[in-house]
């Protein structure tokens, strides 16, 4: 379950929530099982994380659907079995992410990097992955329908399983 905490620093918008990660290095965001729809401060149309800096938060179970994202960076983020569905990243940091059993389904990621991060049984049908890299993905088991990798960089192996 989500840290009331670090809800309330999400809800102040990205520089608040950025300056808090600054100043607390140390501390892993606890995002879980969050259904970020739910947060009226960072959803019009859907929830908006443009440069919010979400590496090594958990956000497993989350519900990250219809959402967009420009320039955050979810580097060694826990995000298994969230769901993404809806969702367009651009430019977005996924280096060493454990995506393992998400739902990515008719999700953009334009321009990402996922270098060592972990999609083992996601689904991703209708998910665009454009000019994005995937170097040392684990892609194990992933289910993939109507895929697009245009300008992708794919070098599928196995993420490195250390802790996240």
């Amino acid at each position: 379950m989500a840290n009331p905490k670090h809800v309330k620093i999400l809800r102040r918008g990205a520089e608040a929530w950025n300056r808090w990660r600054e100043k607390s290095p140390d501390v892993k965001p606890d995002l879980s099982q969050l259904d970020f729809e739910s947060i009226p401060e960072i959803c019009r149309l859907g929830p908006d994380l443009s440069g919010y800096n979400l590496s090594r938060a958990d956000l497993r179970m989350s519900s990250i659907r219809n959402a967009a994202f420009s320039d955050a960076s979810f580097e060694k983020a826990y995000m298994a079995s969230a769901d993404l569905c809806f969702g367009y990243f651009g430019e977005c940091n996924f280096r060493g992410a454990l995506l393992r059993l998400s739902r990515l389904g008719s999700a953009e990621f334009n321009g990402c990097d996922f270098t060592g991060a972990d999609l083992a049984y996601c689904t991703a049908e209708e998910t665009k992955f454009t000019g994005s890299i995937l170097s040392r993905v684990n892609m194990q088991q992933m289910h993939l329908v109507a895929t697009d990798f245009s300008d992708a960089v794919l070098q599928i192996g196995r993420a490195s399983c250390r802790e996240r």
